[in-house]
C-alpha cells in the first residue's frame, strides 16, 4: 500500500486551497479526504514501515455543527482520542492553523480545549507568514522547532486577470465608469469589518466612492443598509454569496481595490485573491496582510487601532490619480507571482516528507 496523506476537514468545494497544496506536494501520497477514524482504519491496514499523515486544517470543523456545547465538547474528546491512538500506531499529524481563533464559533470553550490538546500532539505546526510563526510562539507557546512556515499560493491556477477595458466589467455591473470602486468580497461575517466599513462610506459620503459587498453574509448587512442615507445607498452593490467562480475575475475586474478592514486575520485568502487578480488591498497592518501588502506599494494601509484608519485611508486612496492607482494594480500582480504553487508545492513537500522519515523528536512520547 502507498504512503498516505488523509486531510481535514474538506472544504474544497468552497476553497481551492487544498486542492492546489496537495496538487502542488503531495500527489504520490494518494491525499484524501476523511475524518481522523477513517485515517486510523487506513493505519490499521498498512504494514508497519508505511508512512501516514493527518493533516488537519480548520478545527473548528470538528466539532462548529453540533446542535451544543456538551455534544460538542465530546465530539472533540473523541477526535483527542482517535488521534492519539492514531499517533501510537506510527502515524503523523500535521497541523495547519488558518486562523487565530475560529470565526463565528458558537463554542470557544470547547475550541480552547481541543486547541490546547492539539497543541501537544502536533508533530509540526504549520503557518503561513514568519509574522504568523511569530504569534504562534508568543500566543500558543510553539517552540521554533516545531513550526515550519510555508505561504499561501495564488489563485492564478484558477483565476485569471481580465484583460478587456475595466468599462466593459462596470457597464455588466451598472457601475459608473469613473467611480472609484471597492470591493469586499468572501465570507462576510463580523470578522472582516463589513459593519465598520458601511459606517466609513457613509460617513465619507462621497459621491464618487461606490462599494460592491460580493460574498456570503453570515451576519446580514439588510438592517444597516437600511438605515443609511438613500444616496448613500444607492452607491452600493450587493452581490449575494457564495460567488460563483465564474464572477469572481468580473467582480474584481469591475472594482479599482479589495478592501479588508479585518479586526482581525492571521491568513487571508481574500487578500492573496485580490492580488492574484492583480487588485491592491485596504486594510489594516495586521498579520495575515503585512506578508503580503506593502503600505504604497501593493496596497494602503493603516496602523491597527488608528482612530478614524479606514476613513482616512479610503481618502488617501481616493484622492489617488488613475495612474497611481494603475502602478498599484502592477504591484499587486507581481506580488501575487512571487506565492506561485510550483514554490509553495517544493517547501511543503519537504514538510511532508520529513514527516515521512519519521523525524520526530519533537513529539511528546505517548
Amino acid at each position: 500500500m502507498p504512503h498516505q496523506l488523509v486531510f481535514f476537514p474538506d472544504y474544497r468545494a468552497a476553497n481551492p486551497y487544498q486542492t492546489f497544496l496537495y496538487e502542488h506536494s503531495a500527489a504520490e501520497l494518494h491525499p484524501r479526504a476523511g475524518t481522523i477514524a477513517e485515517a486510523l482504519e487506513i493505519r490499521a491496514r498498512q504494514a508497519p514501515e508505511d508512512g501516514m499523515i493527518f493533516h488537519l486544517h480548520w478545527e473548528d470543523g470538528i466539532y462548529r455543527n453540533e446542535p451544543d456545547e456538551p455534544t460538542a465538547r465530546a465530539v472533540a474528546e473523541r477526535f483527542v482520542a482517535d488521534l492519539e491512538r492514531f499517533l501510537e500506531a506510527g502515524g503523523s499529524f500535521l497541523w495547519t492553523i488558518h486562523n487565530a481563533a475560529p470565526h463565528d464559533d458558537r463554542f470557544p470553550a470547547v475550541q480552547a480545549e481541543l486547541r490546547a490538546a492539539l497543541l501537544e500532539l502536533a508533530d509540526l505546526v504549520h503557518v503561513h507568514s514568519y509574522e504568523a510563526a511569530g504569534w504562534a510562539r508568543a500566543e500558543l507557546g510553539v517552540r521554533p522547532e516545531r513550526i515550519v512556515v510555508v505561504p499561501h499560493g495564488n489563485y492564478r491556477p484558477r483565476f485569471h486577470p481580465i484583460g478587456r477595458p475595466q468599462a466593459e466589467s462596470r457597464a455588466a455591473l451598472g457601475l459608473p465608469e469613473t467611480a472609484r470602486v471597492l470591493l469586499l468580497f468572501g465570507r462576510l461575517d463580523a470578522y472582516k469589518g463589513g459593519a465598520e466599513l458601511l459606517e466609513a462610506v457613509a460617513r465619507l459620503d462621497r459621491p464618487e466612492l461606490w462599494l460592491i459587498l460580493a460574498g456570503r453574509q453570515i451576519v446580514p448587512f439588510d438592517p444597516l443598509l437600511g438605515s443609511l442615507p438613500e444616496r448613500v445607498r444607492a452607491r452600493i452593490l450587493v452581490e449575494p454569496g457564495p460567488v460563483p467562480d465564474e464572477r469572481v475575475p468580473l467582480l474584481f475586474h469591475a472594482a479599482d481595490a479589495l478592501v479588508a478592514p479585518y479586526r482581525a486575520v492571521l491568513t487571508s485568502g481574500a487578500a492573496m485573491l485580490a492580488l492574484s487578480l492583480g487588485r491592491p488591498v485596504l486594510g489594516p497592518a495586521l498579520i495575515g496582510l503585512v506578508d503580503l501588502v506593502r503600505d504604497e506599494v501593493e496596497g494602503l494601509l493603516w496602523p491597527p487601532g488608528a482612530e478614524a484608519g479606514l476613513d482616512r485611508t479610503i481618502e488617501r486612496f481616493l484622492a489617488l490619480g488613475a495612474e497611481r492607482i494603475g502602478e498599484l494594480q502592477k504591484r499587486a500582480a507581481a506580488r501575487a507571482e512571487l506565492f506561485d504553487w510550483r514554490i509553495v508545492g517544493n517547501l511543503m513537500n519537504g514538510v511532508l516528507t520529513r514527516l515521512l522519515a519519521r523525524r520526530r523528536p519533537m513529539r511528546r512520547p505517548g
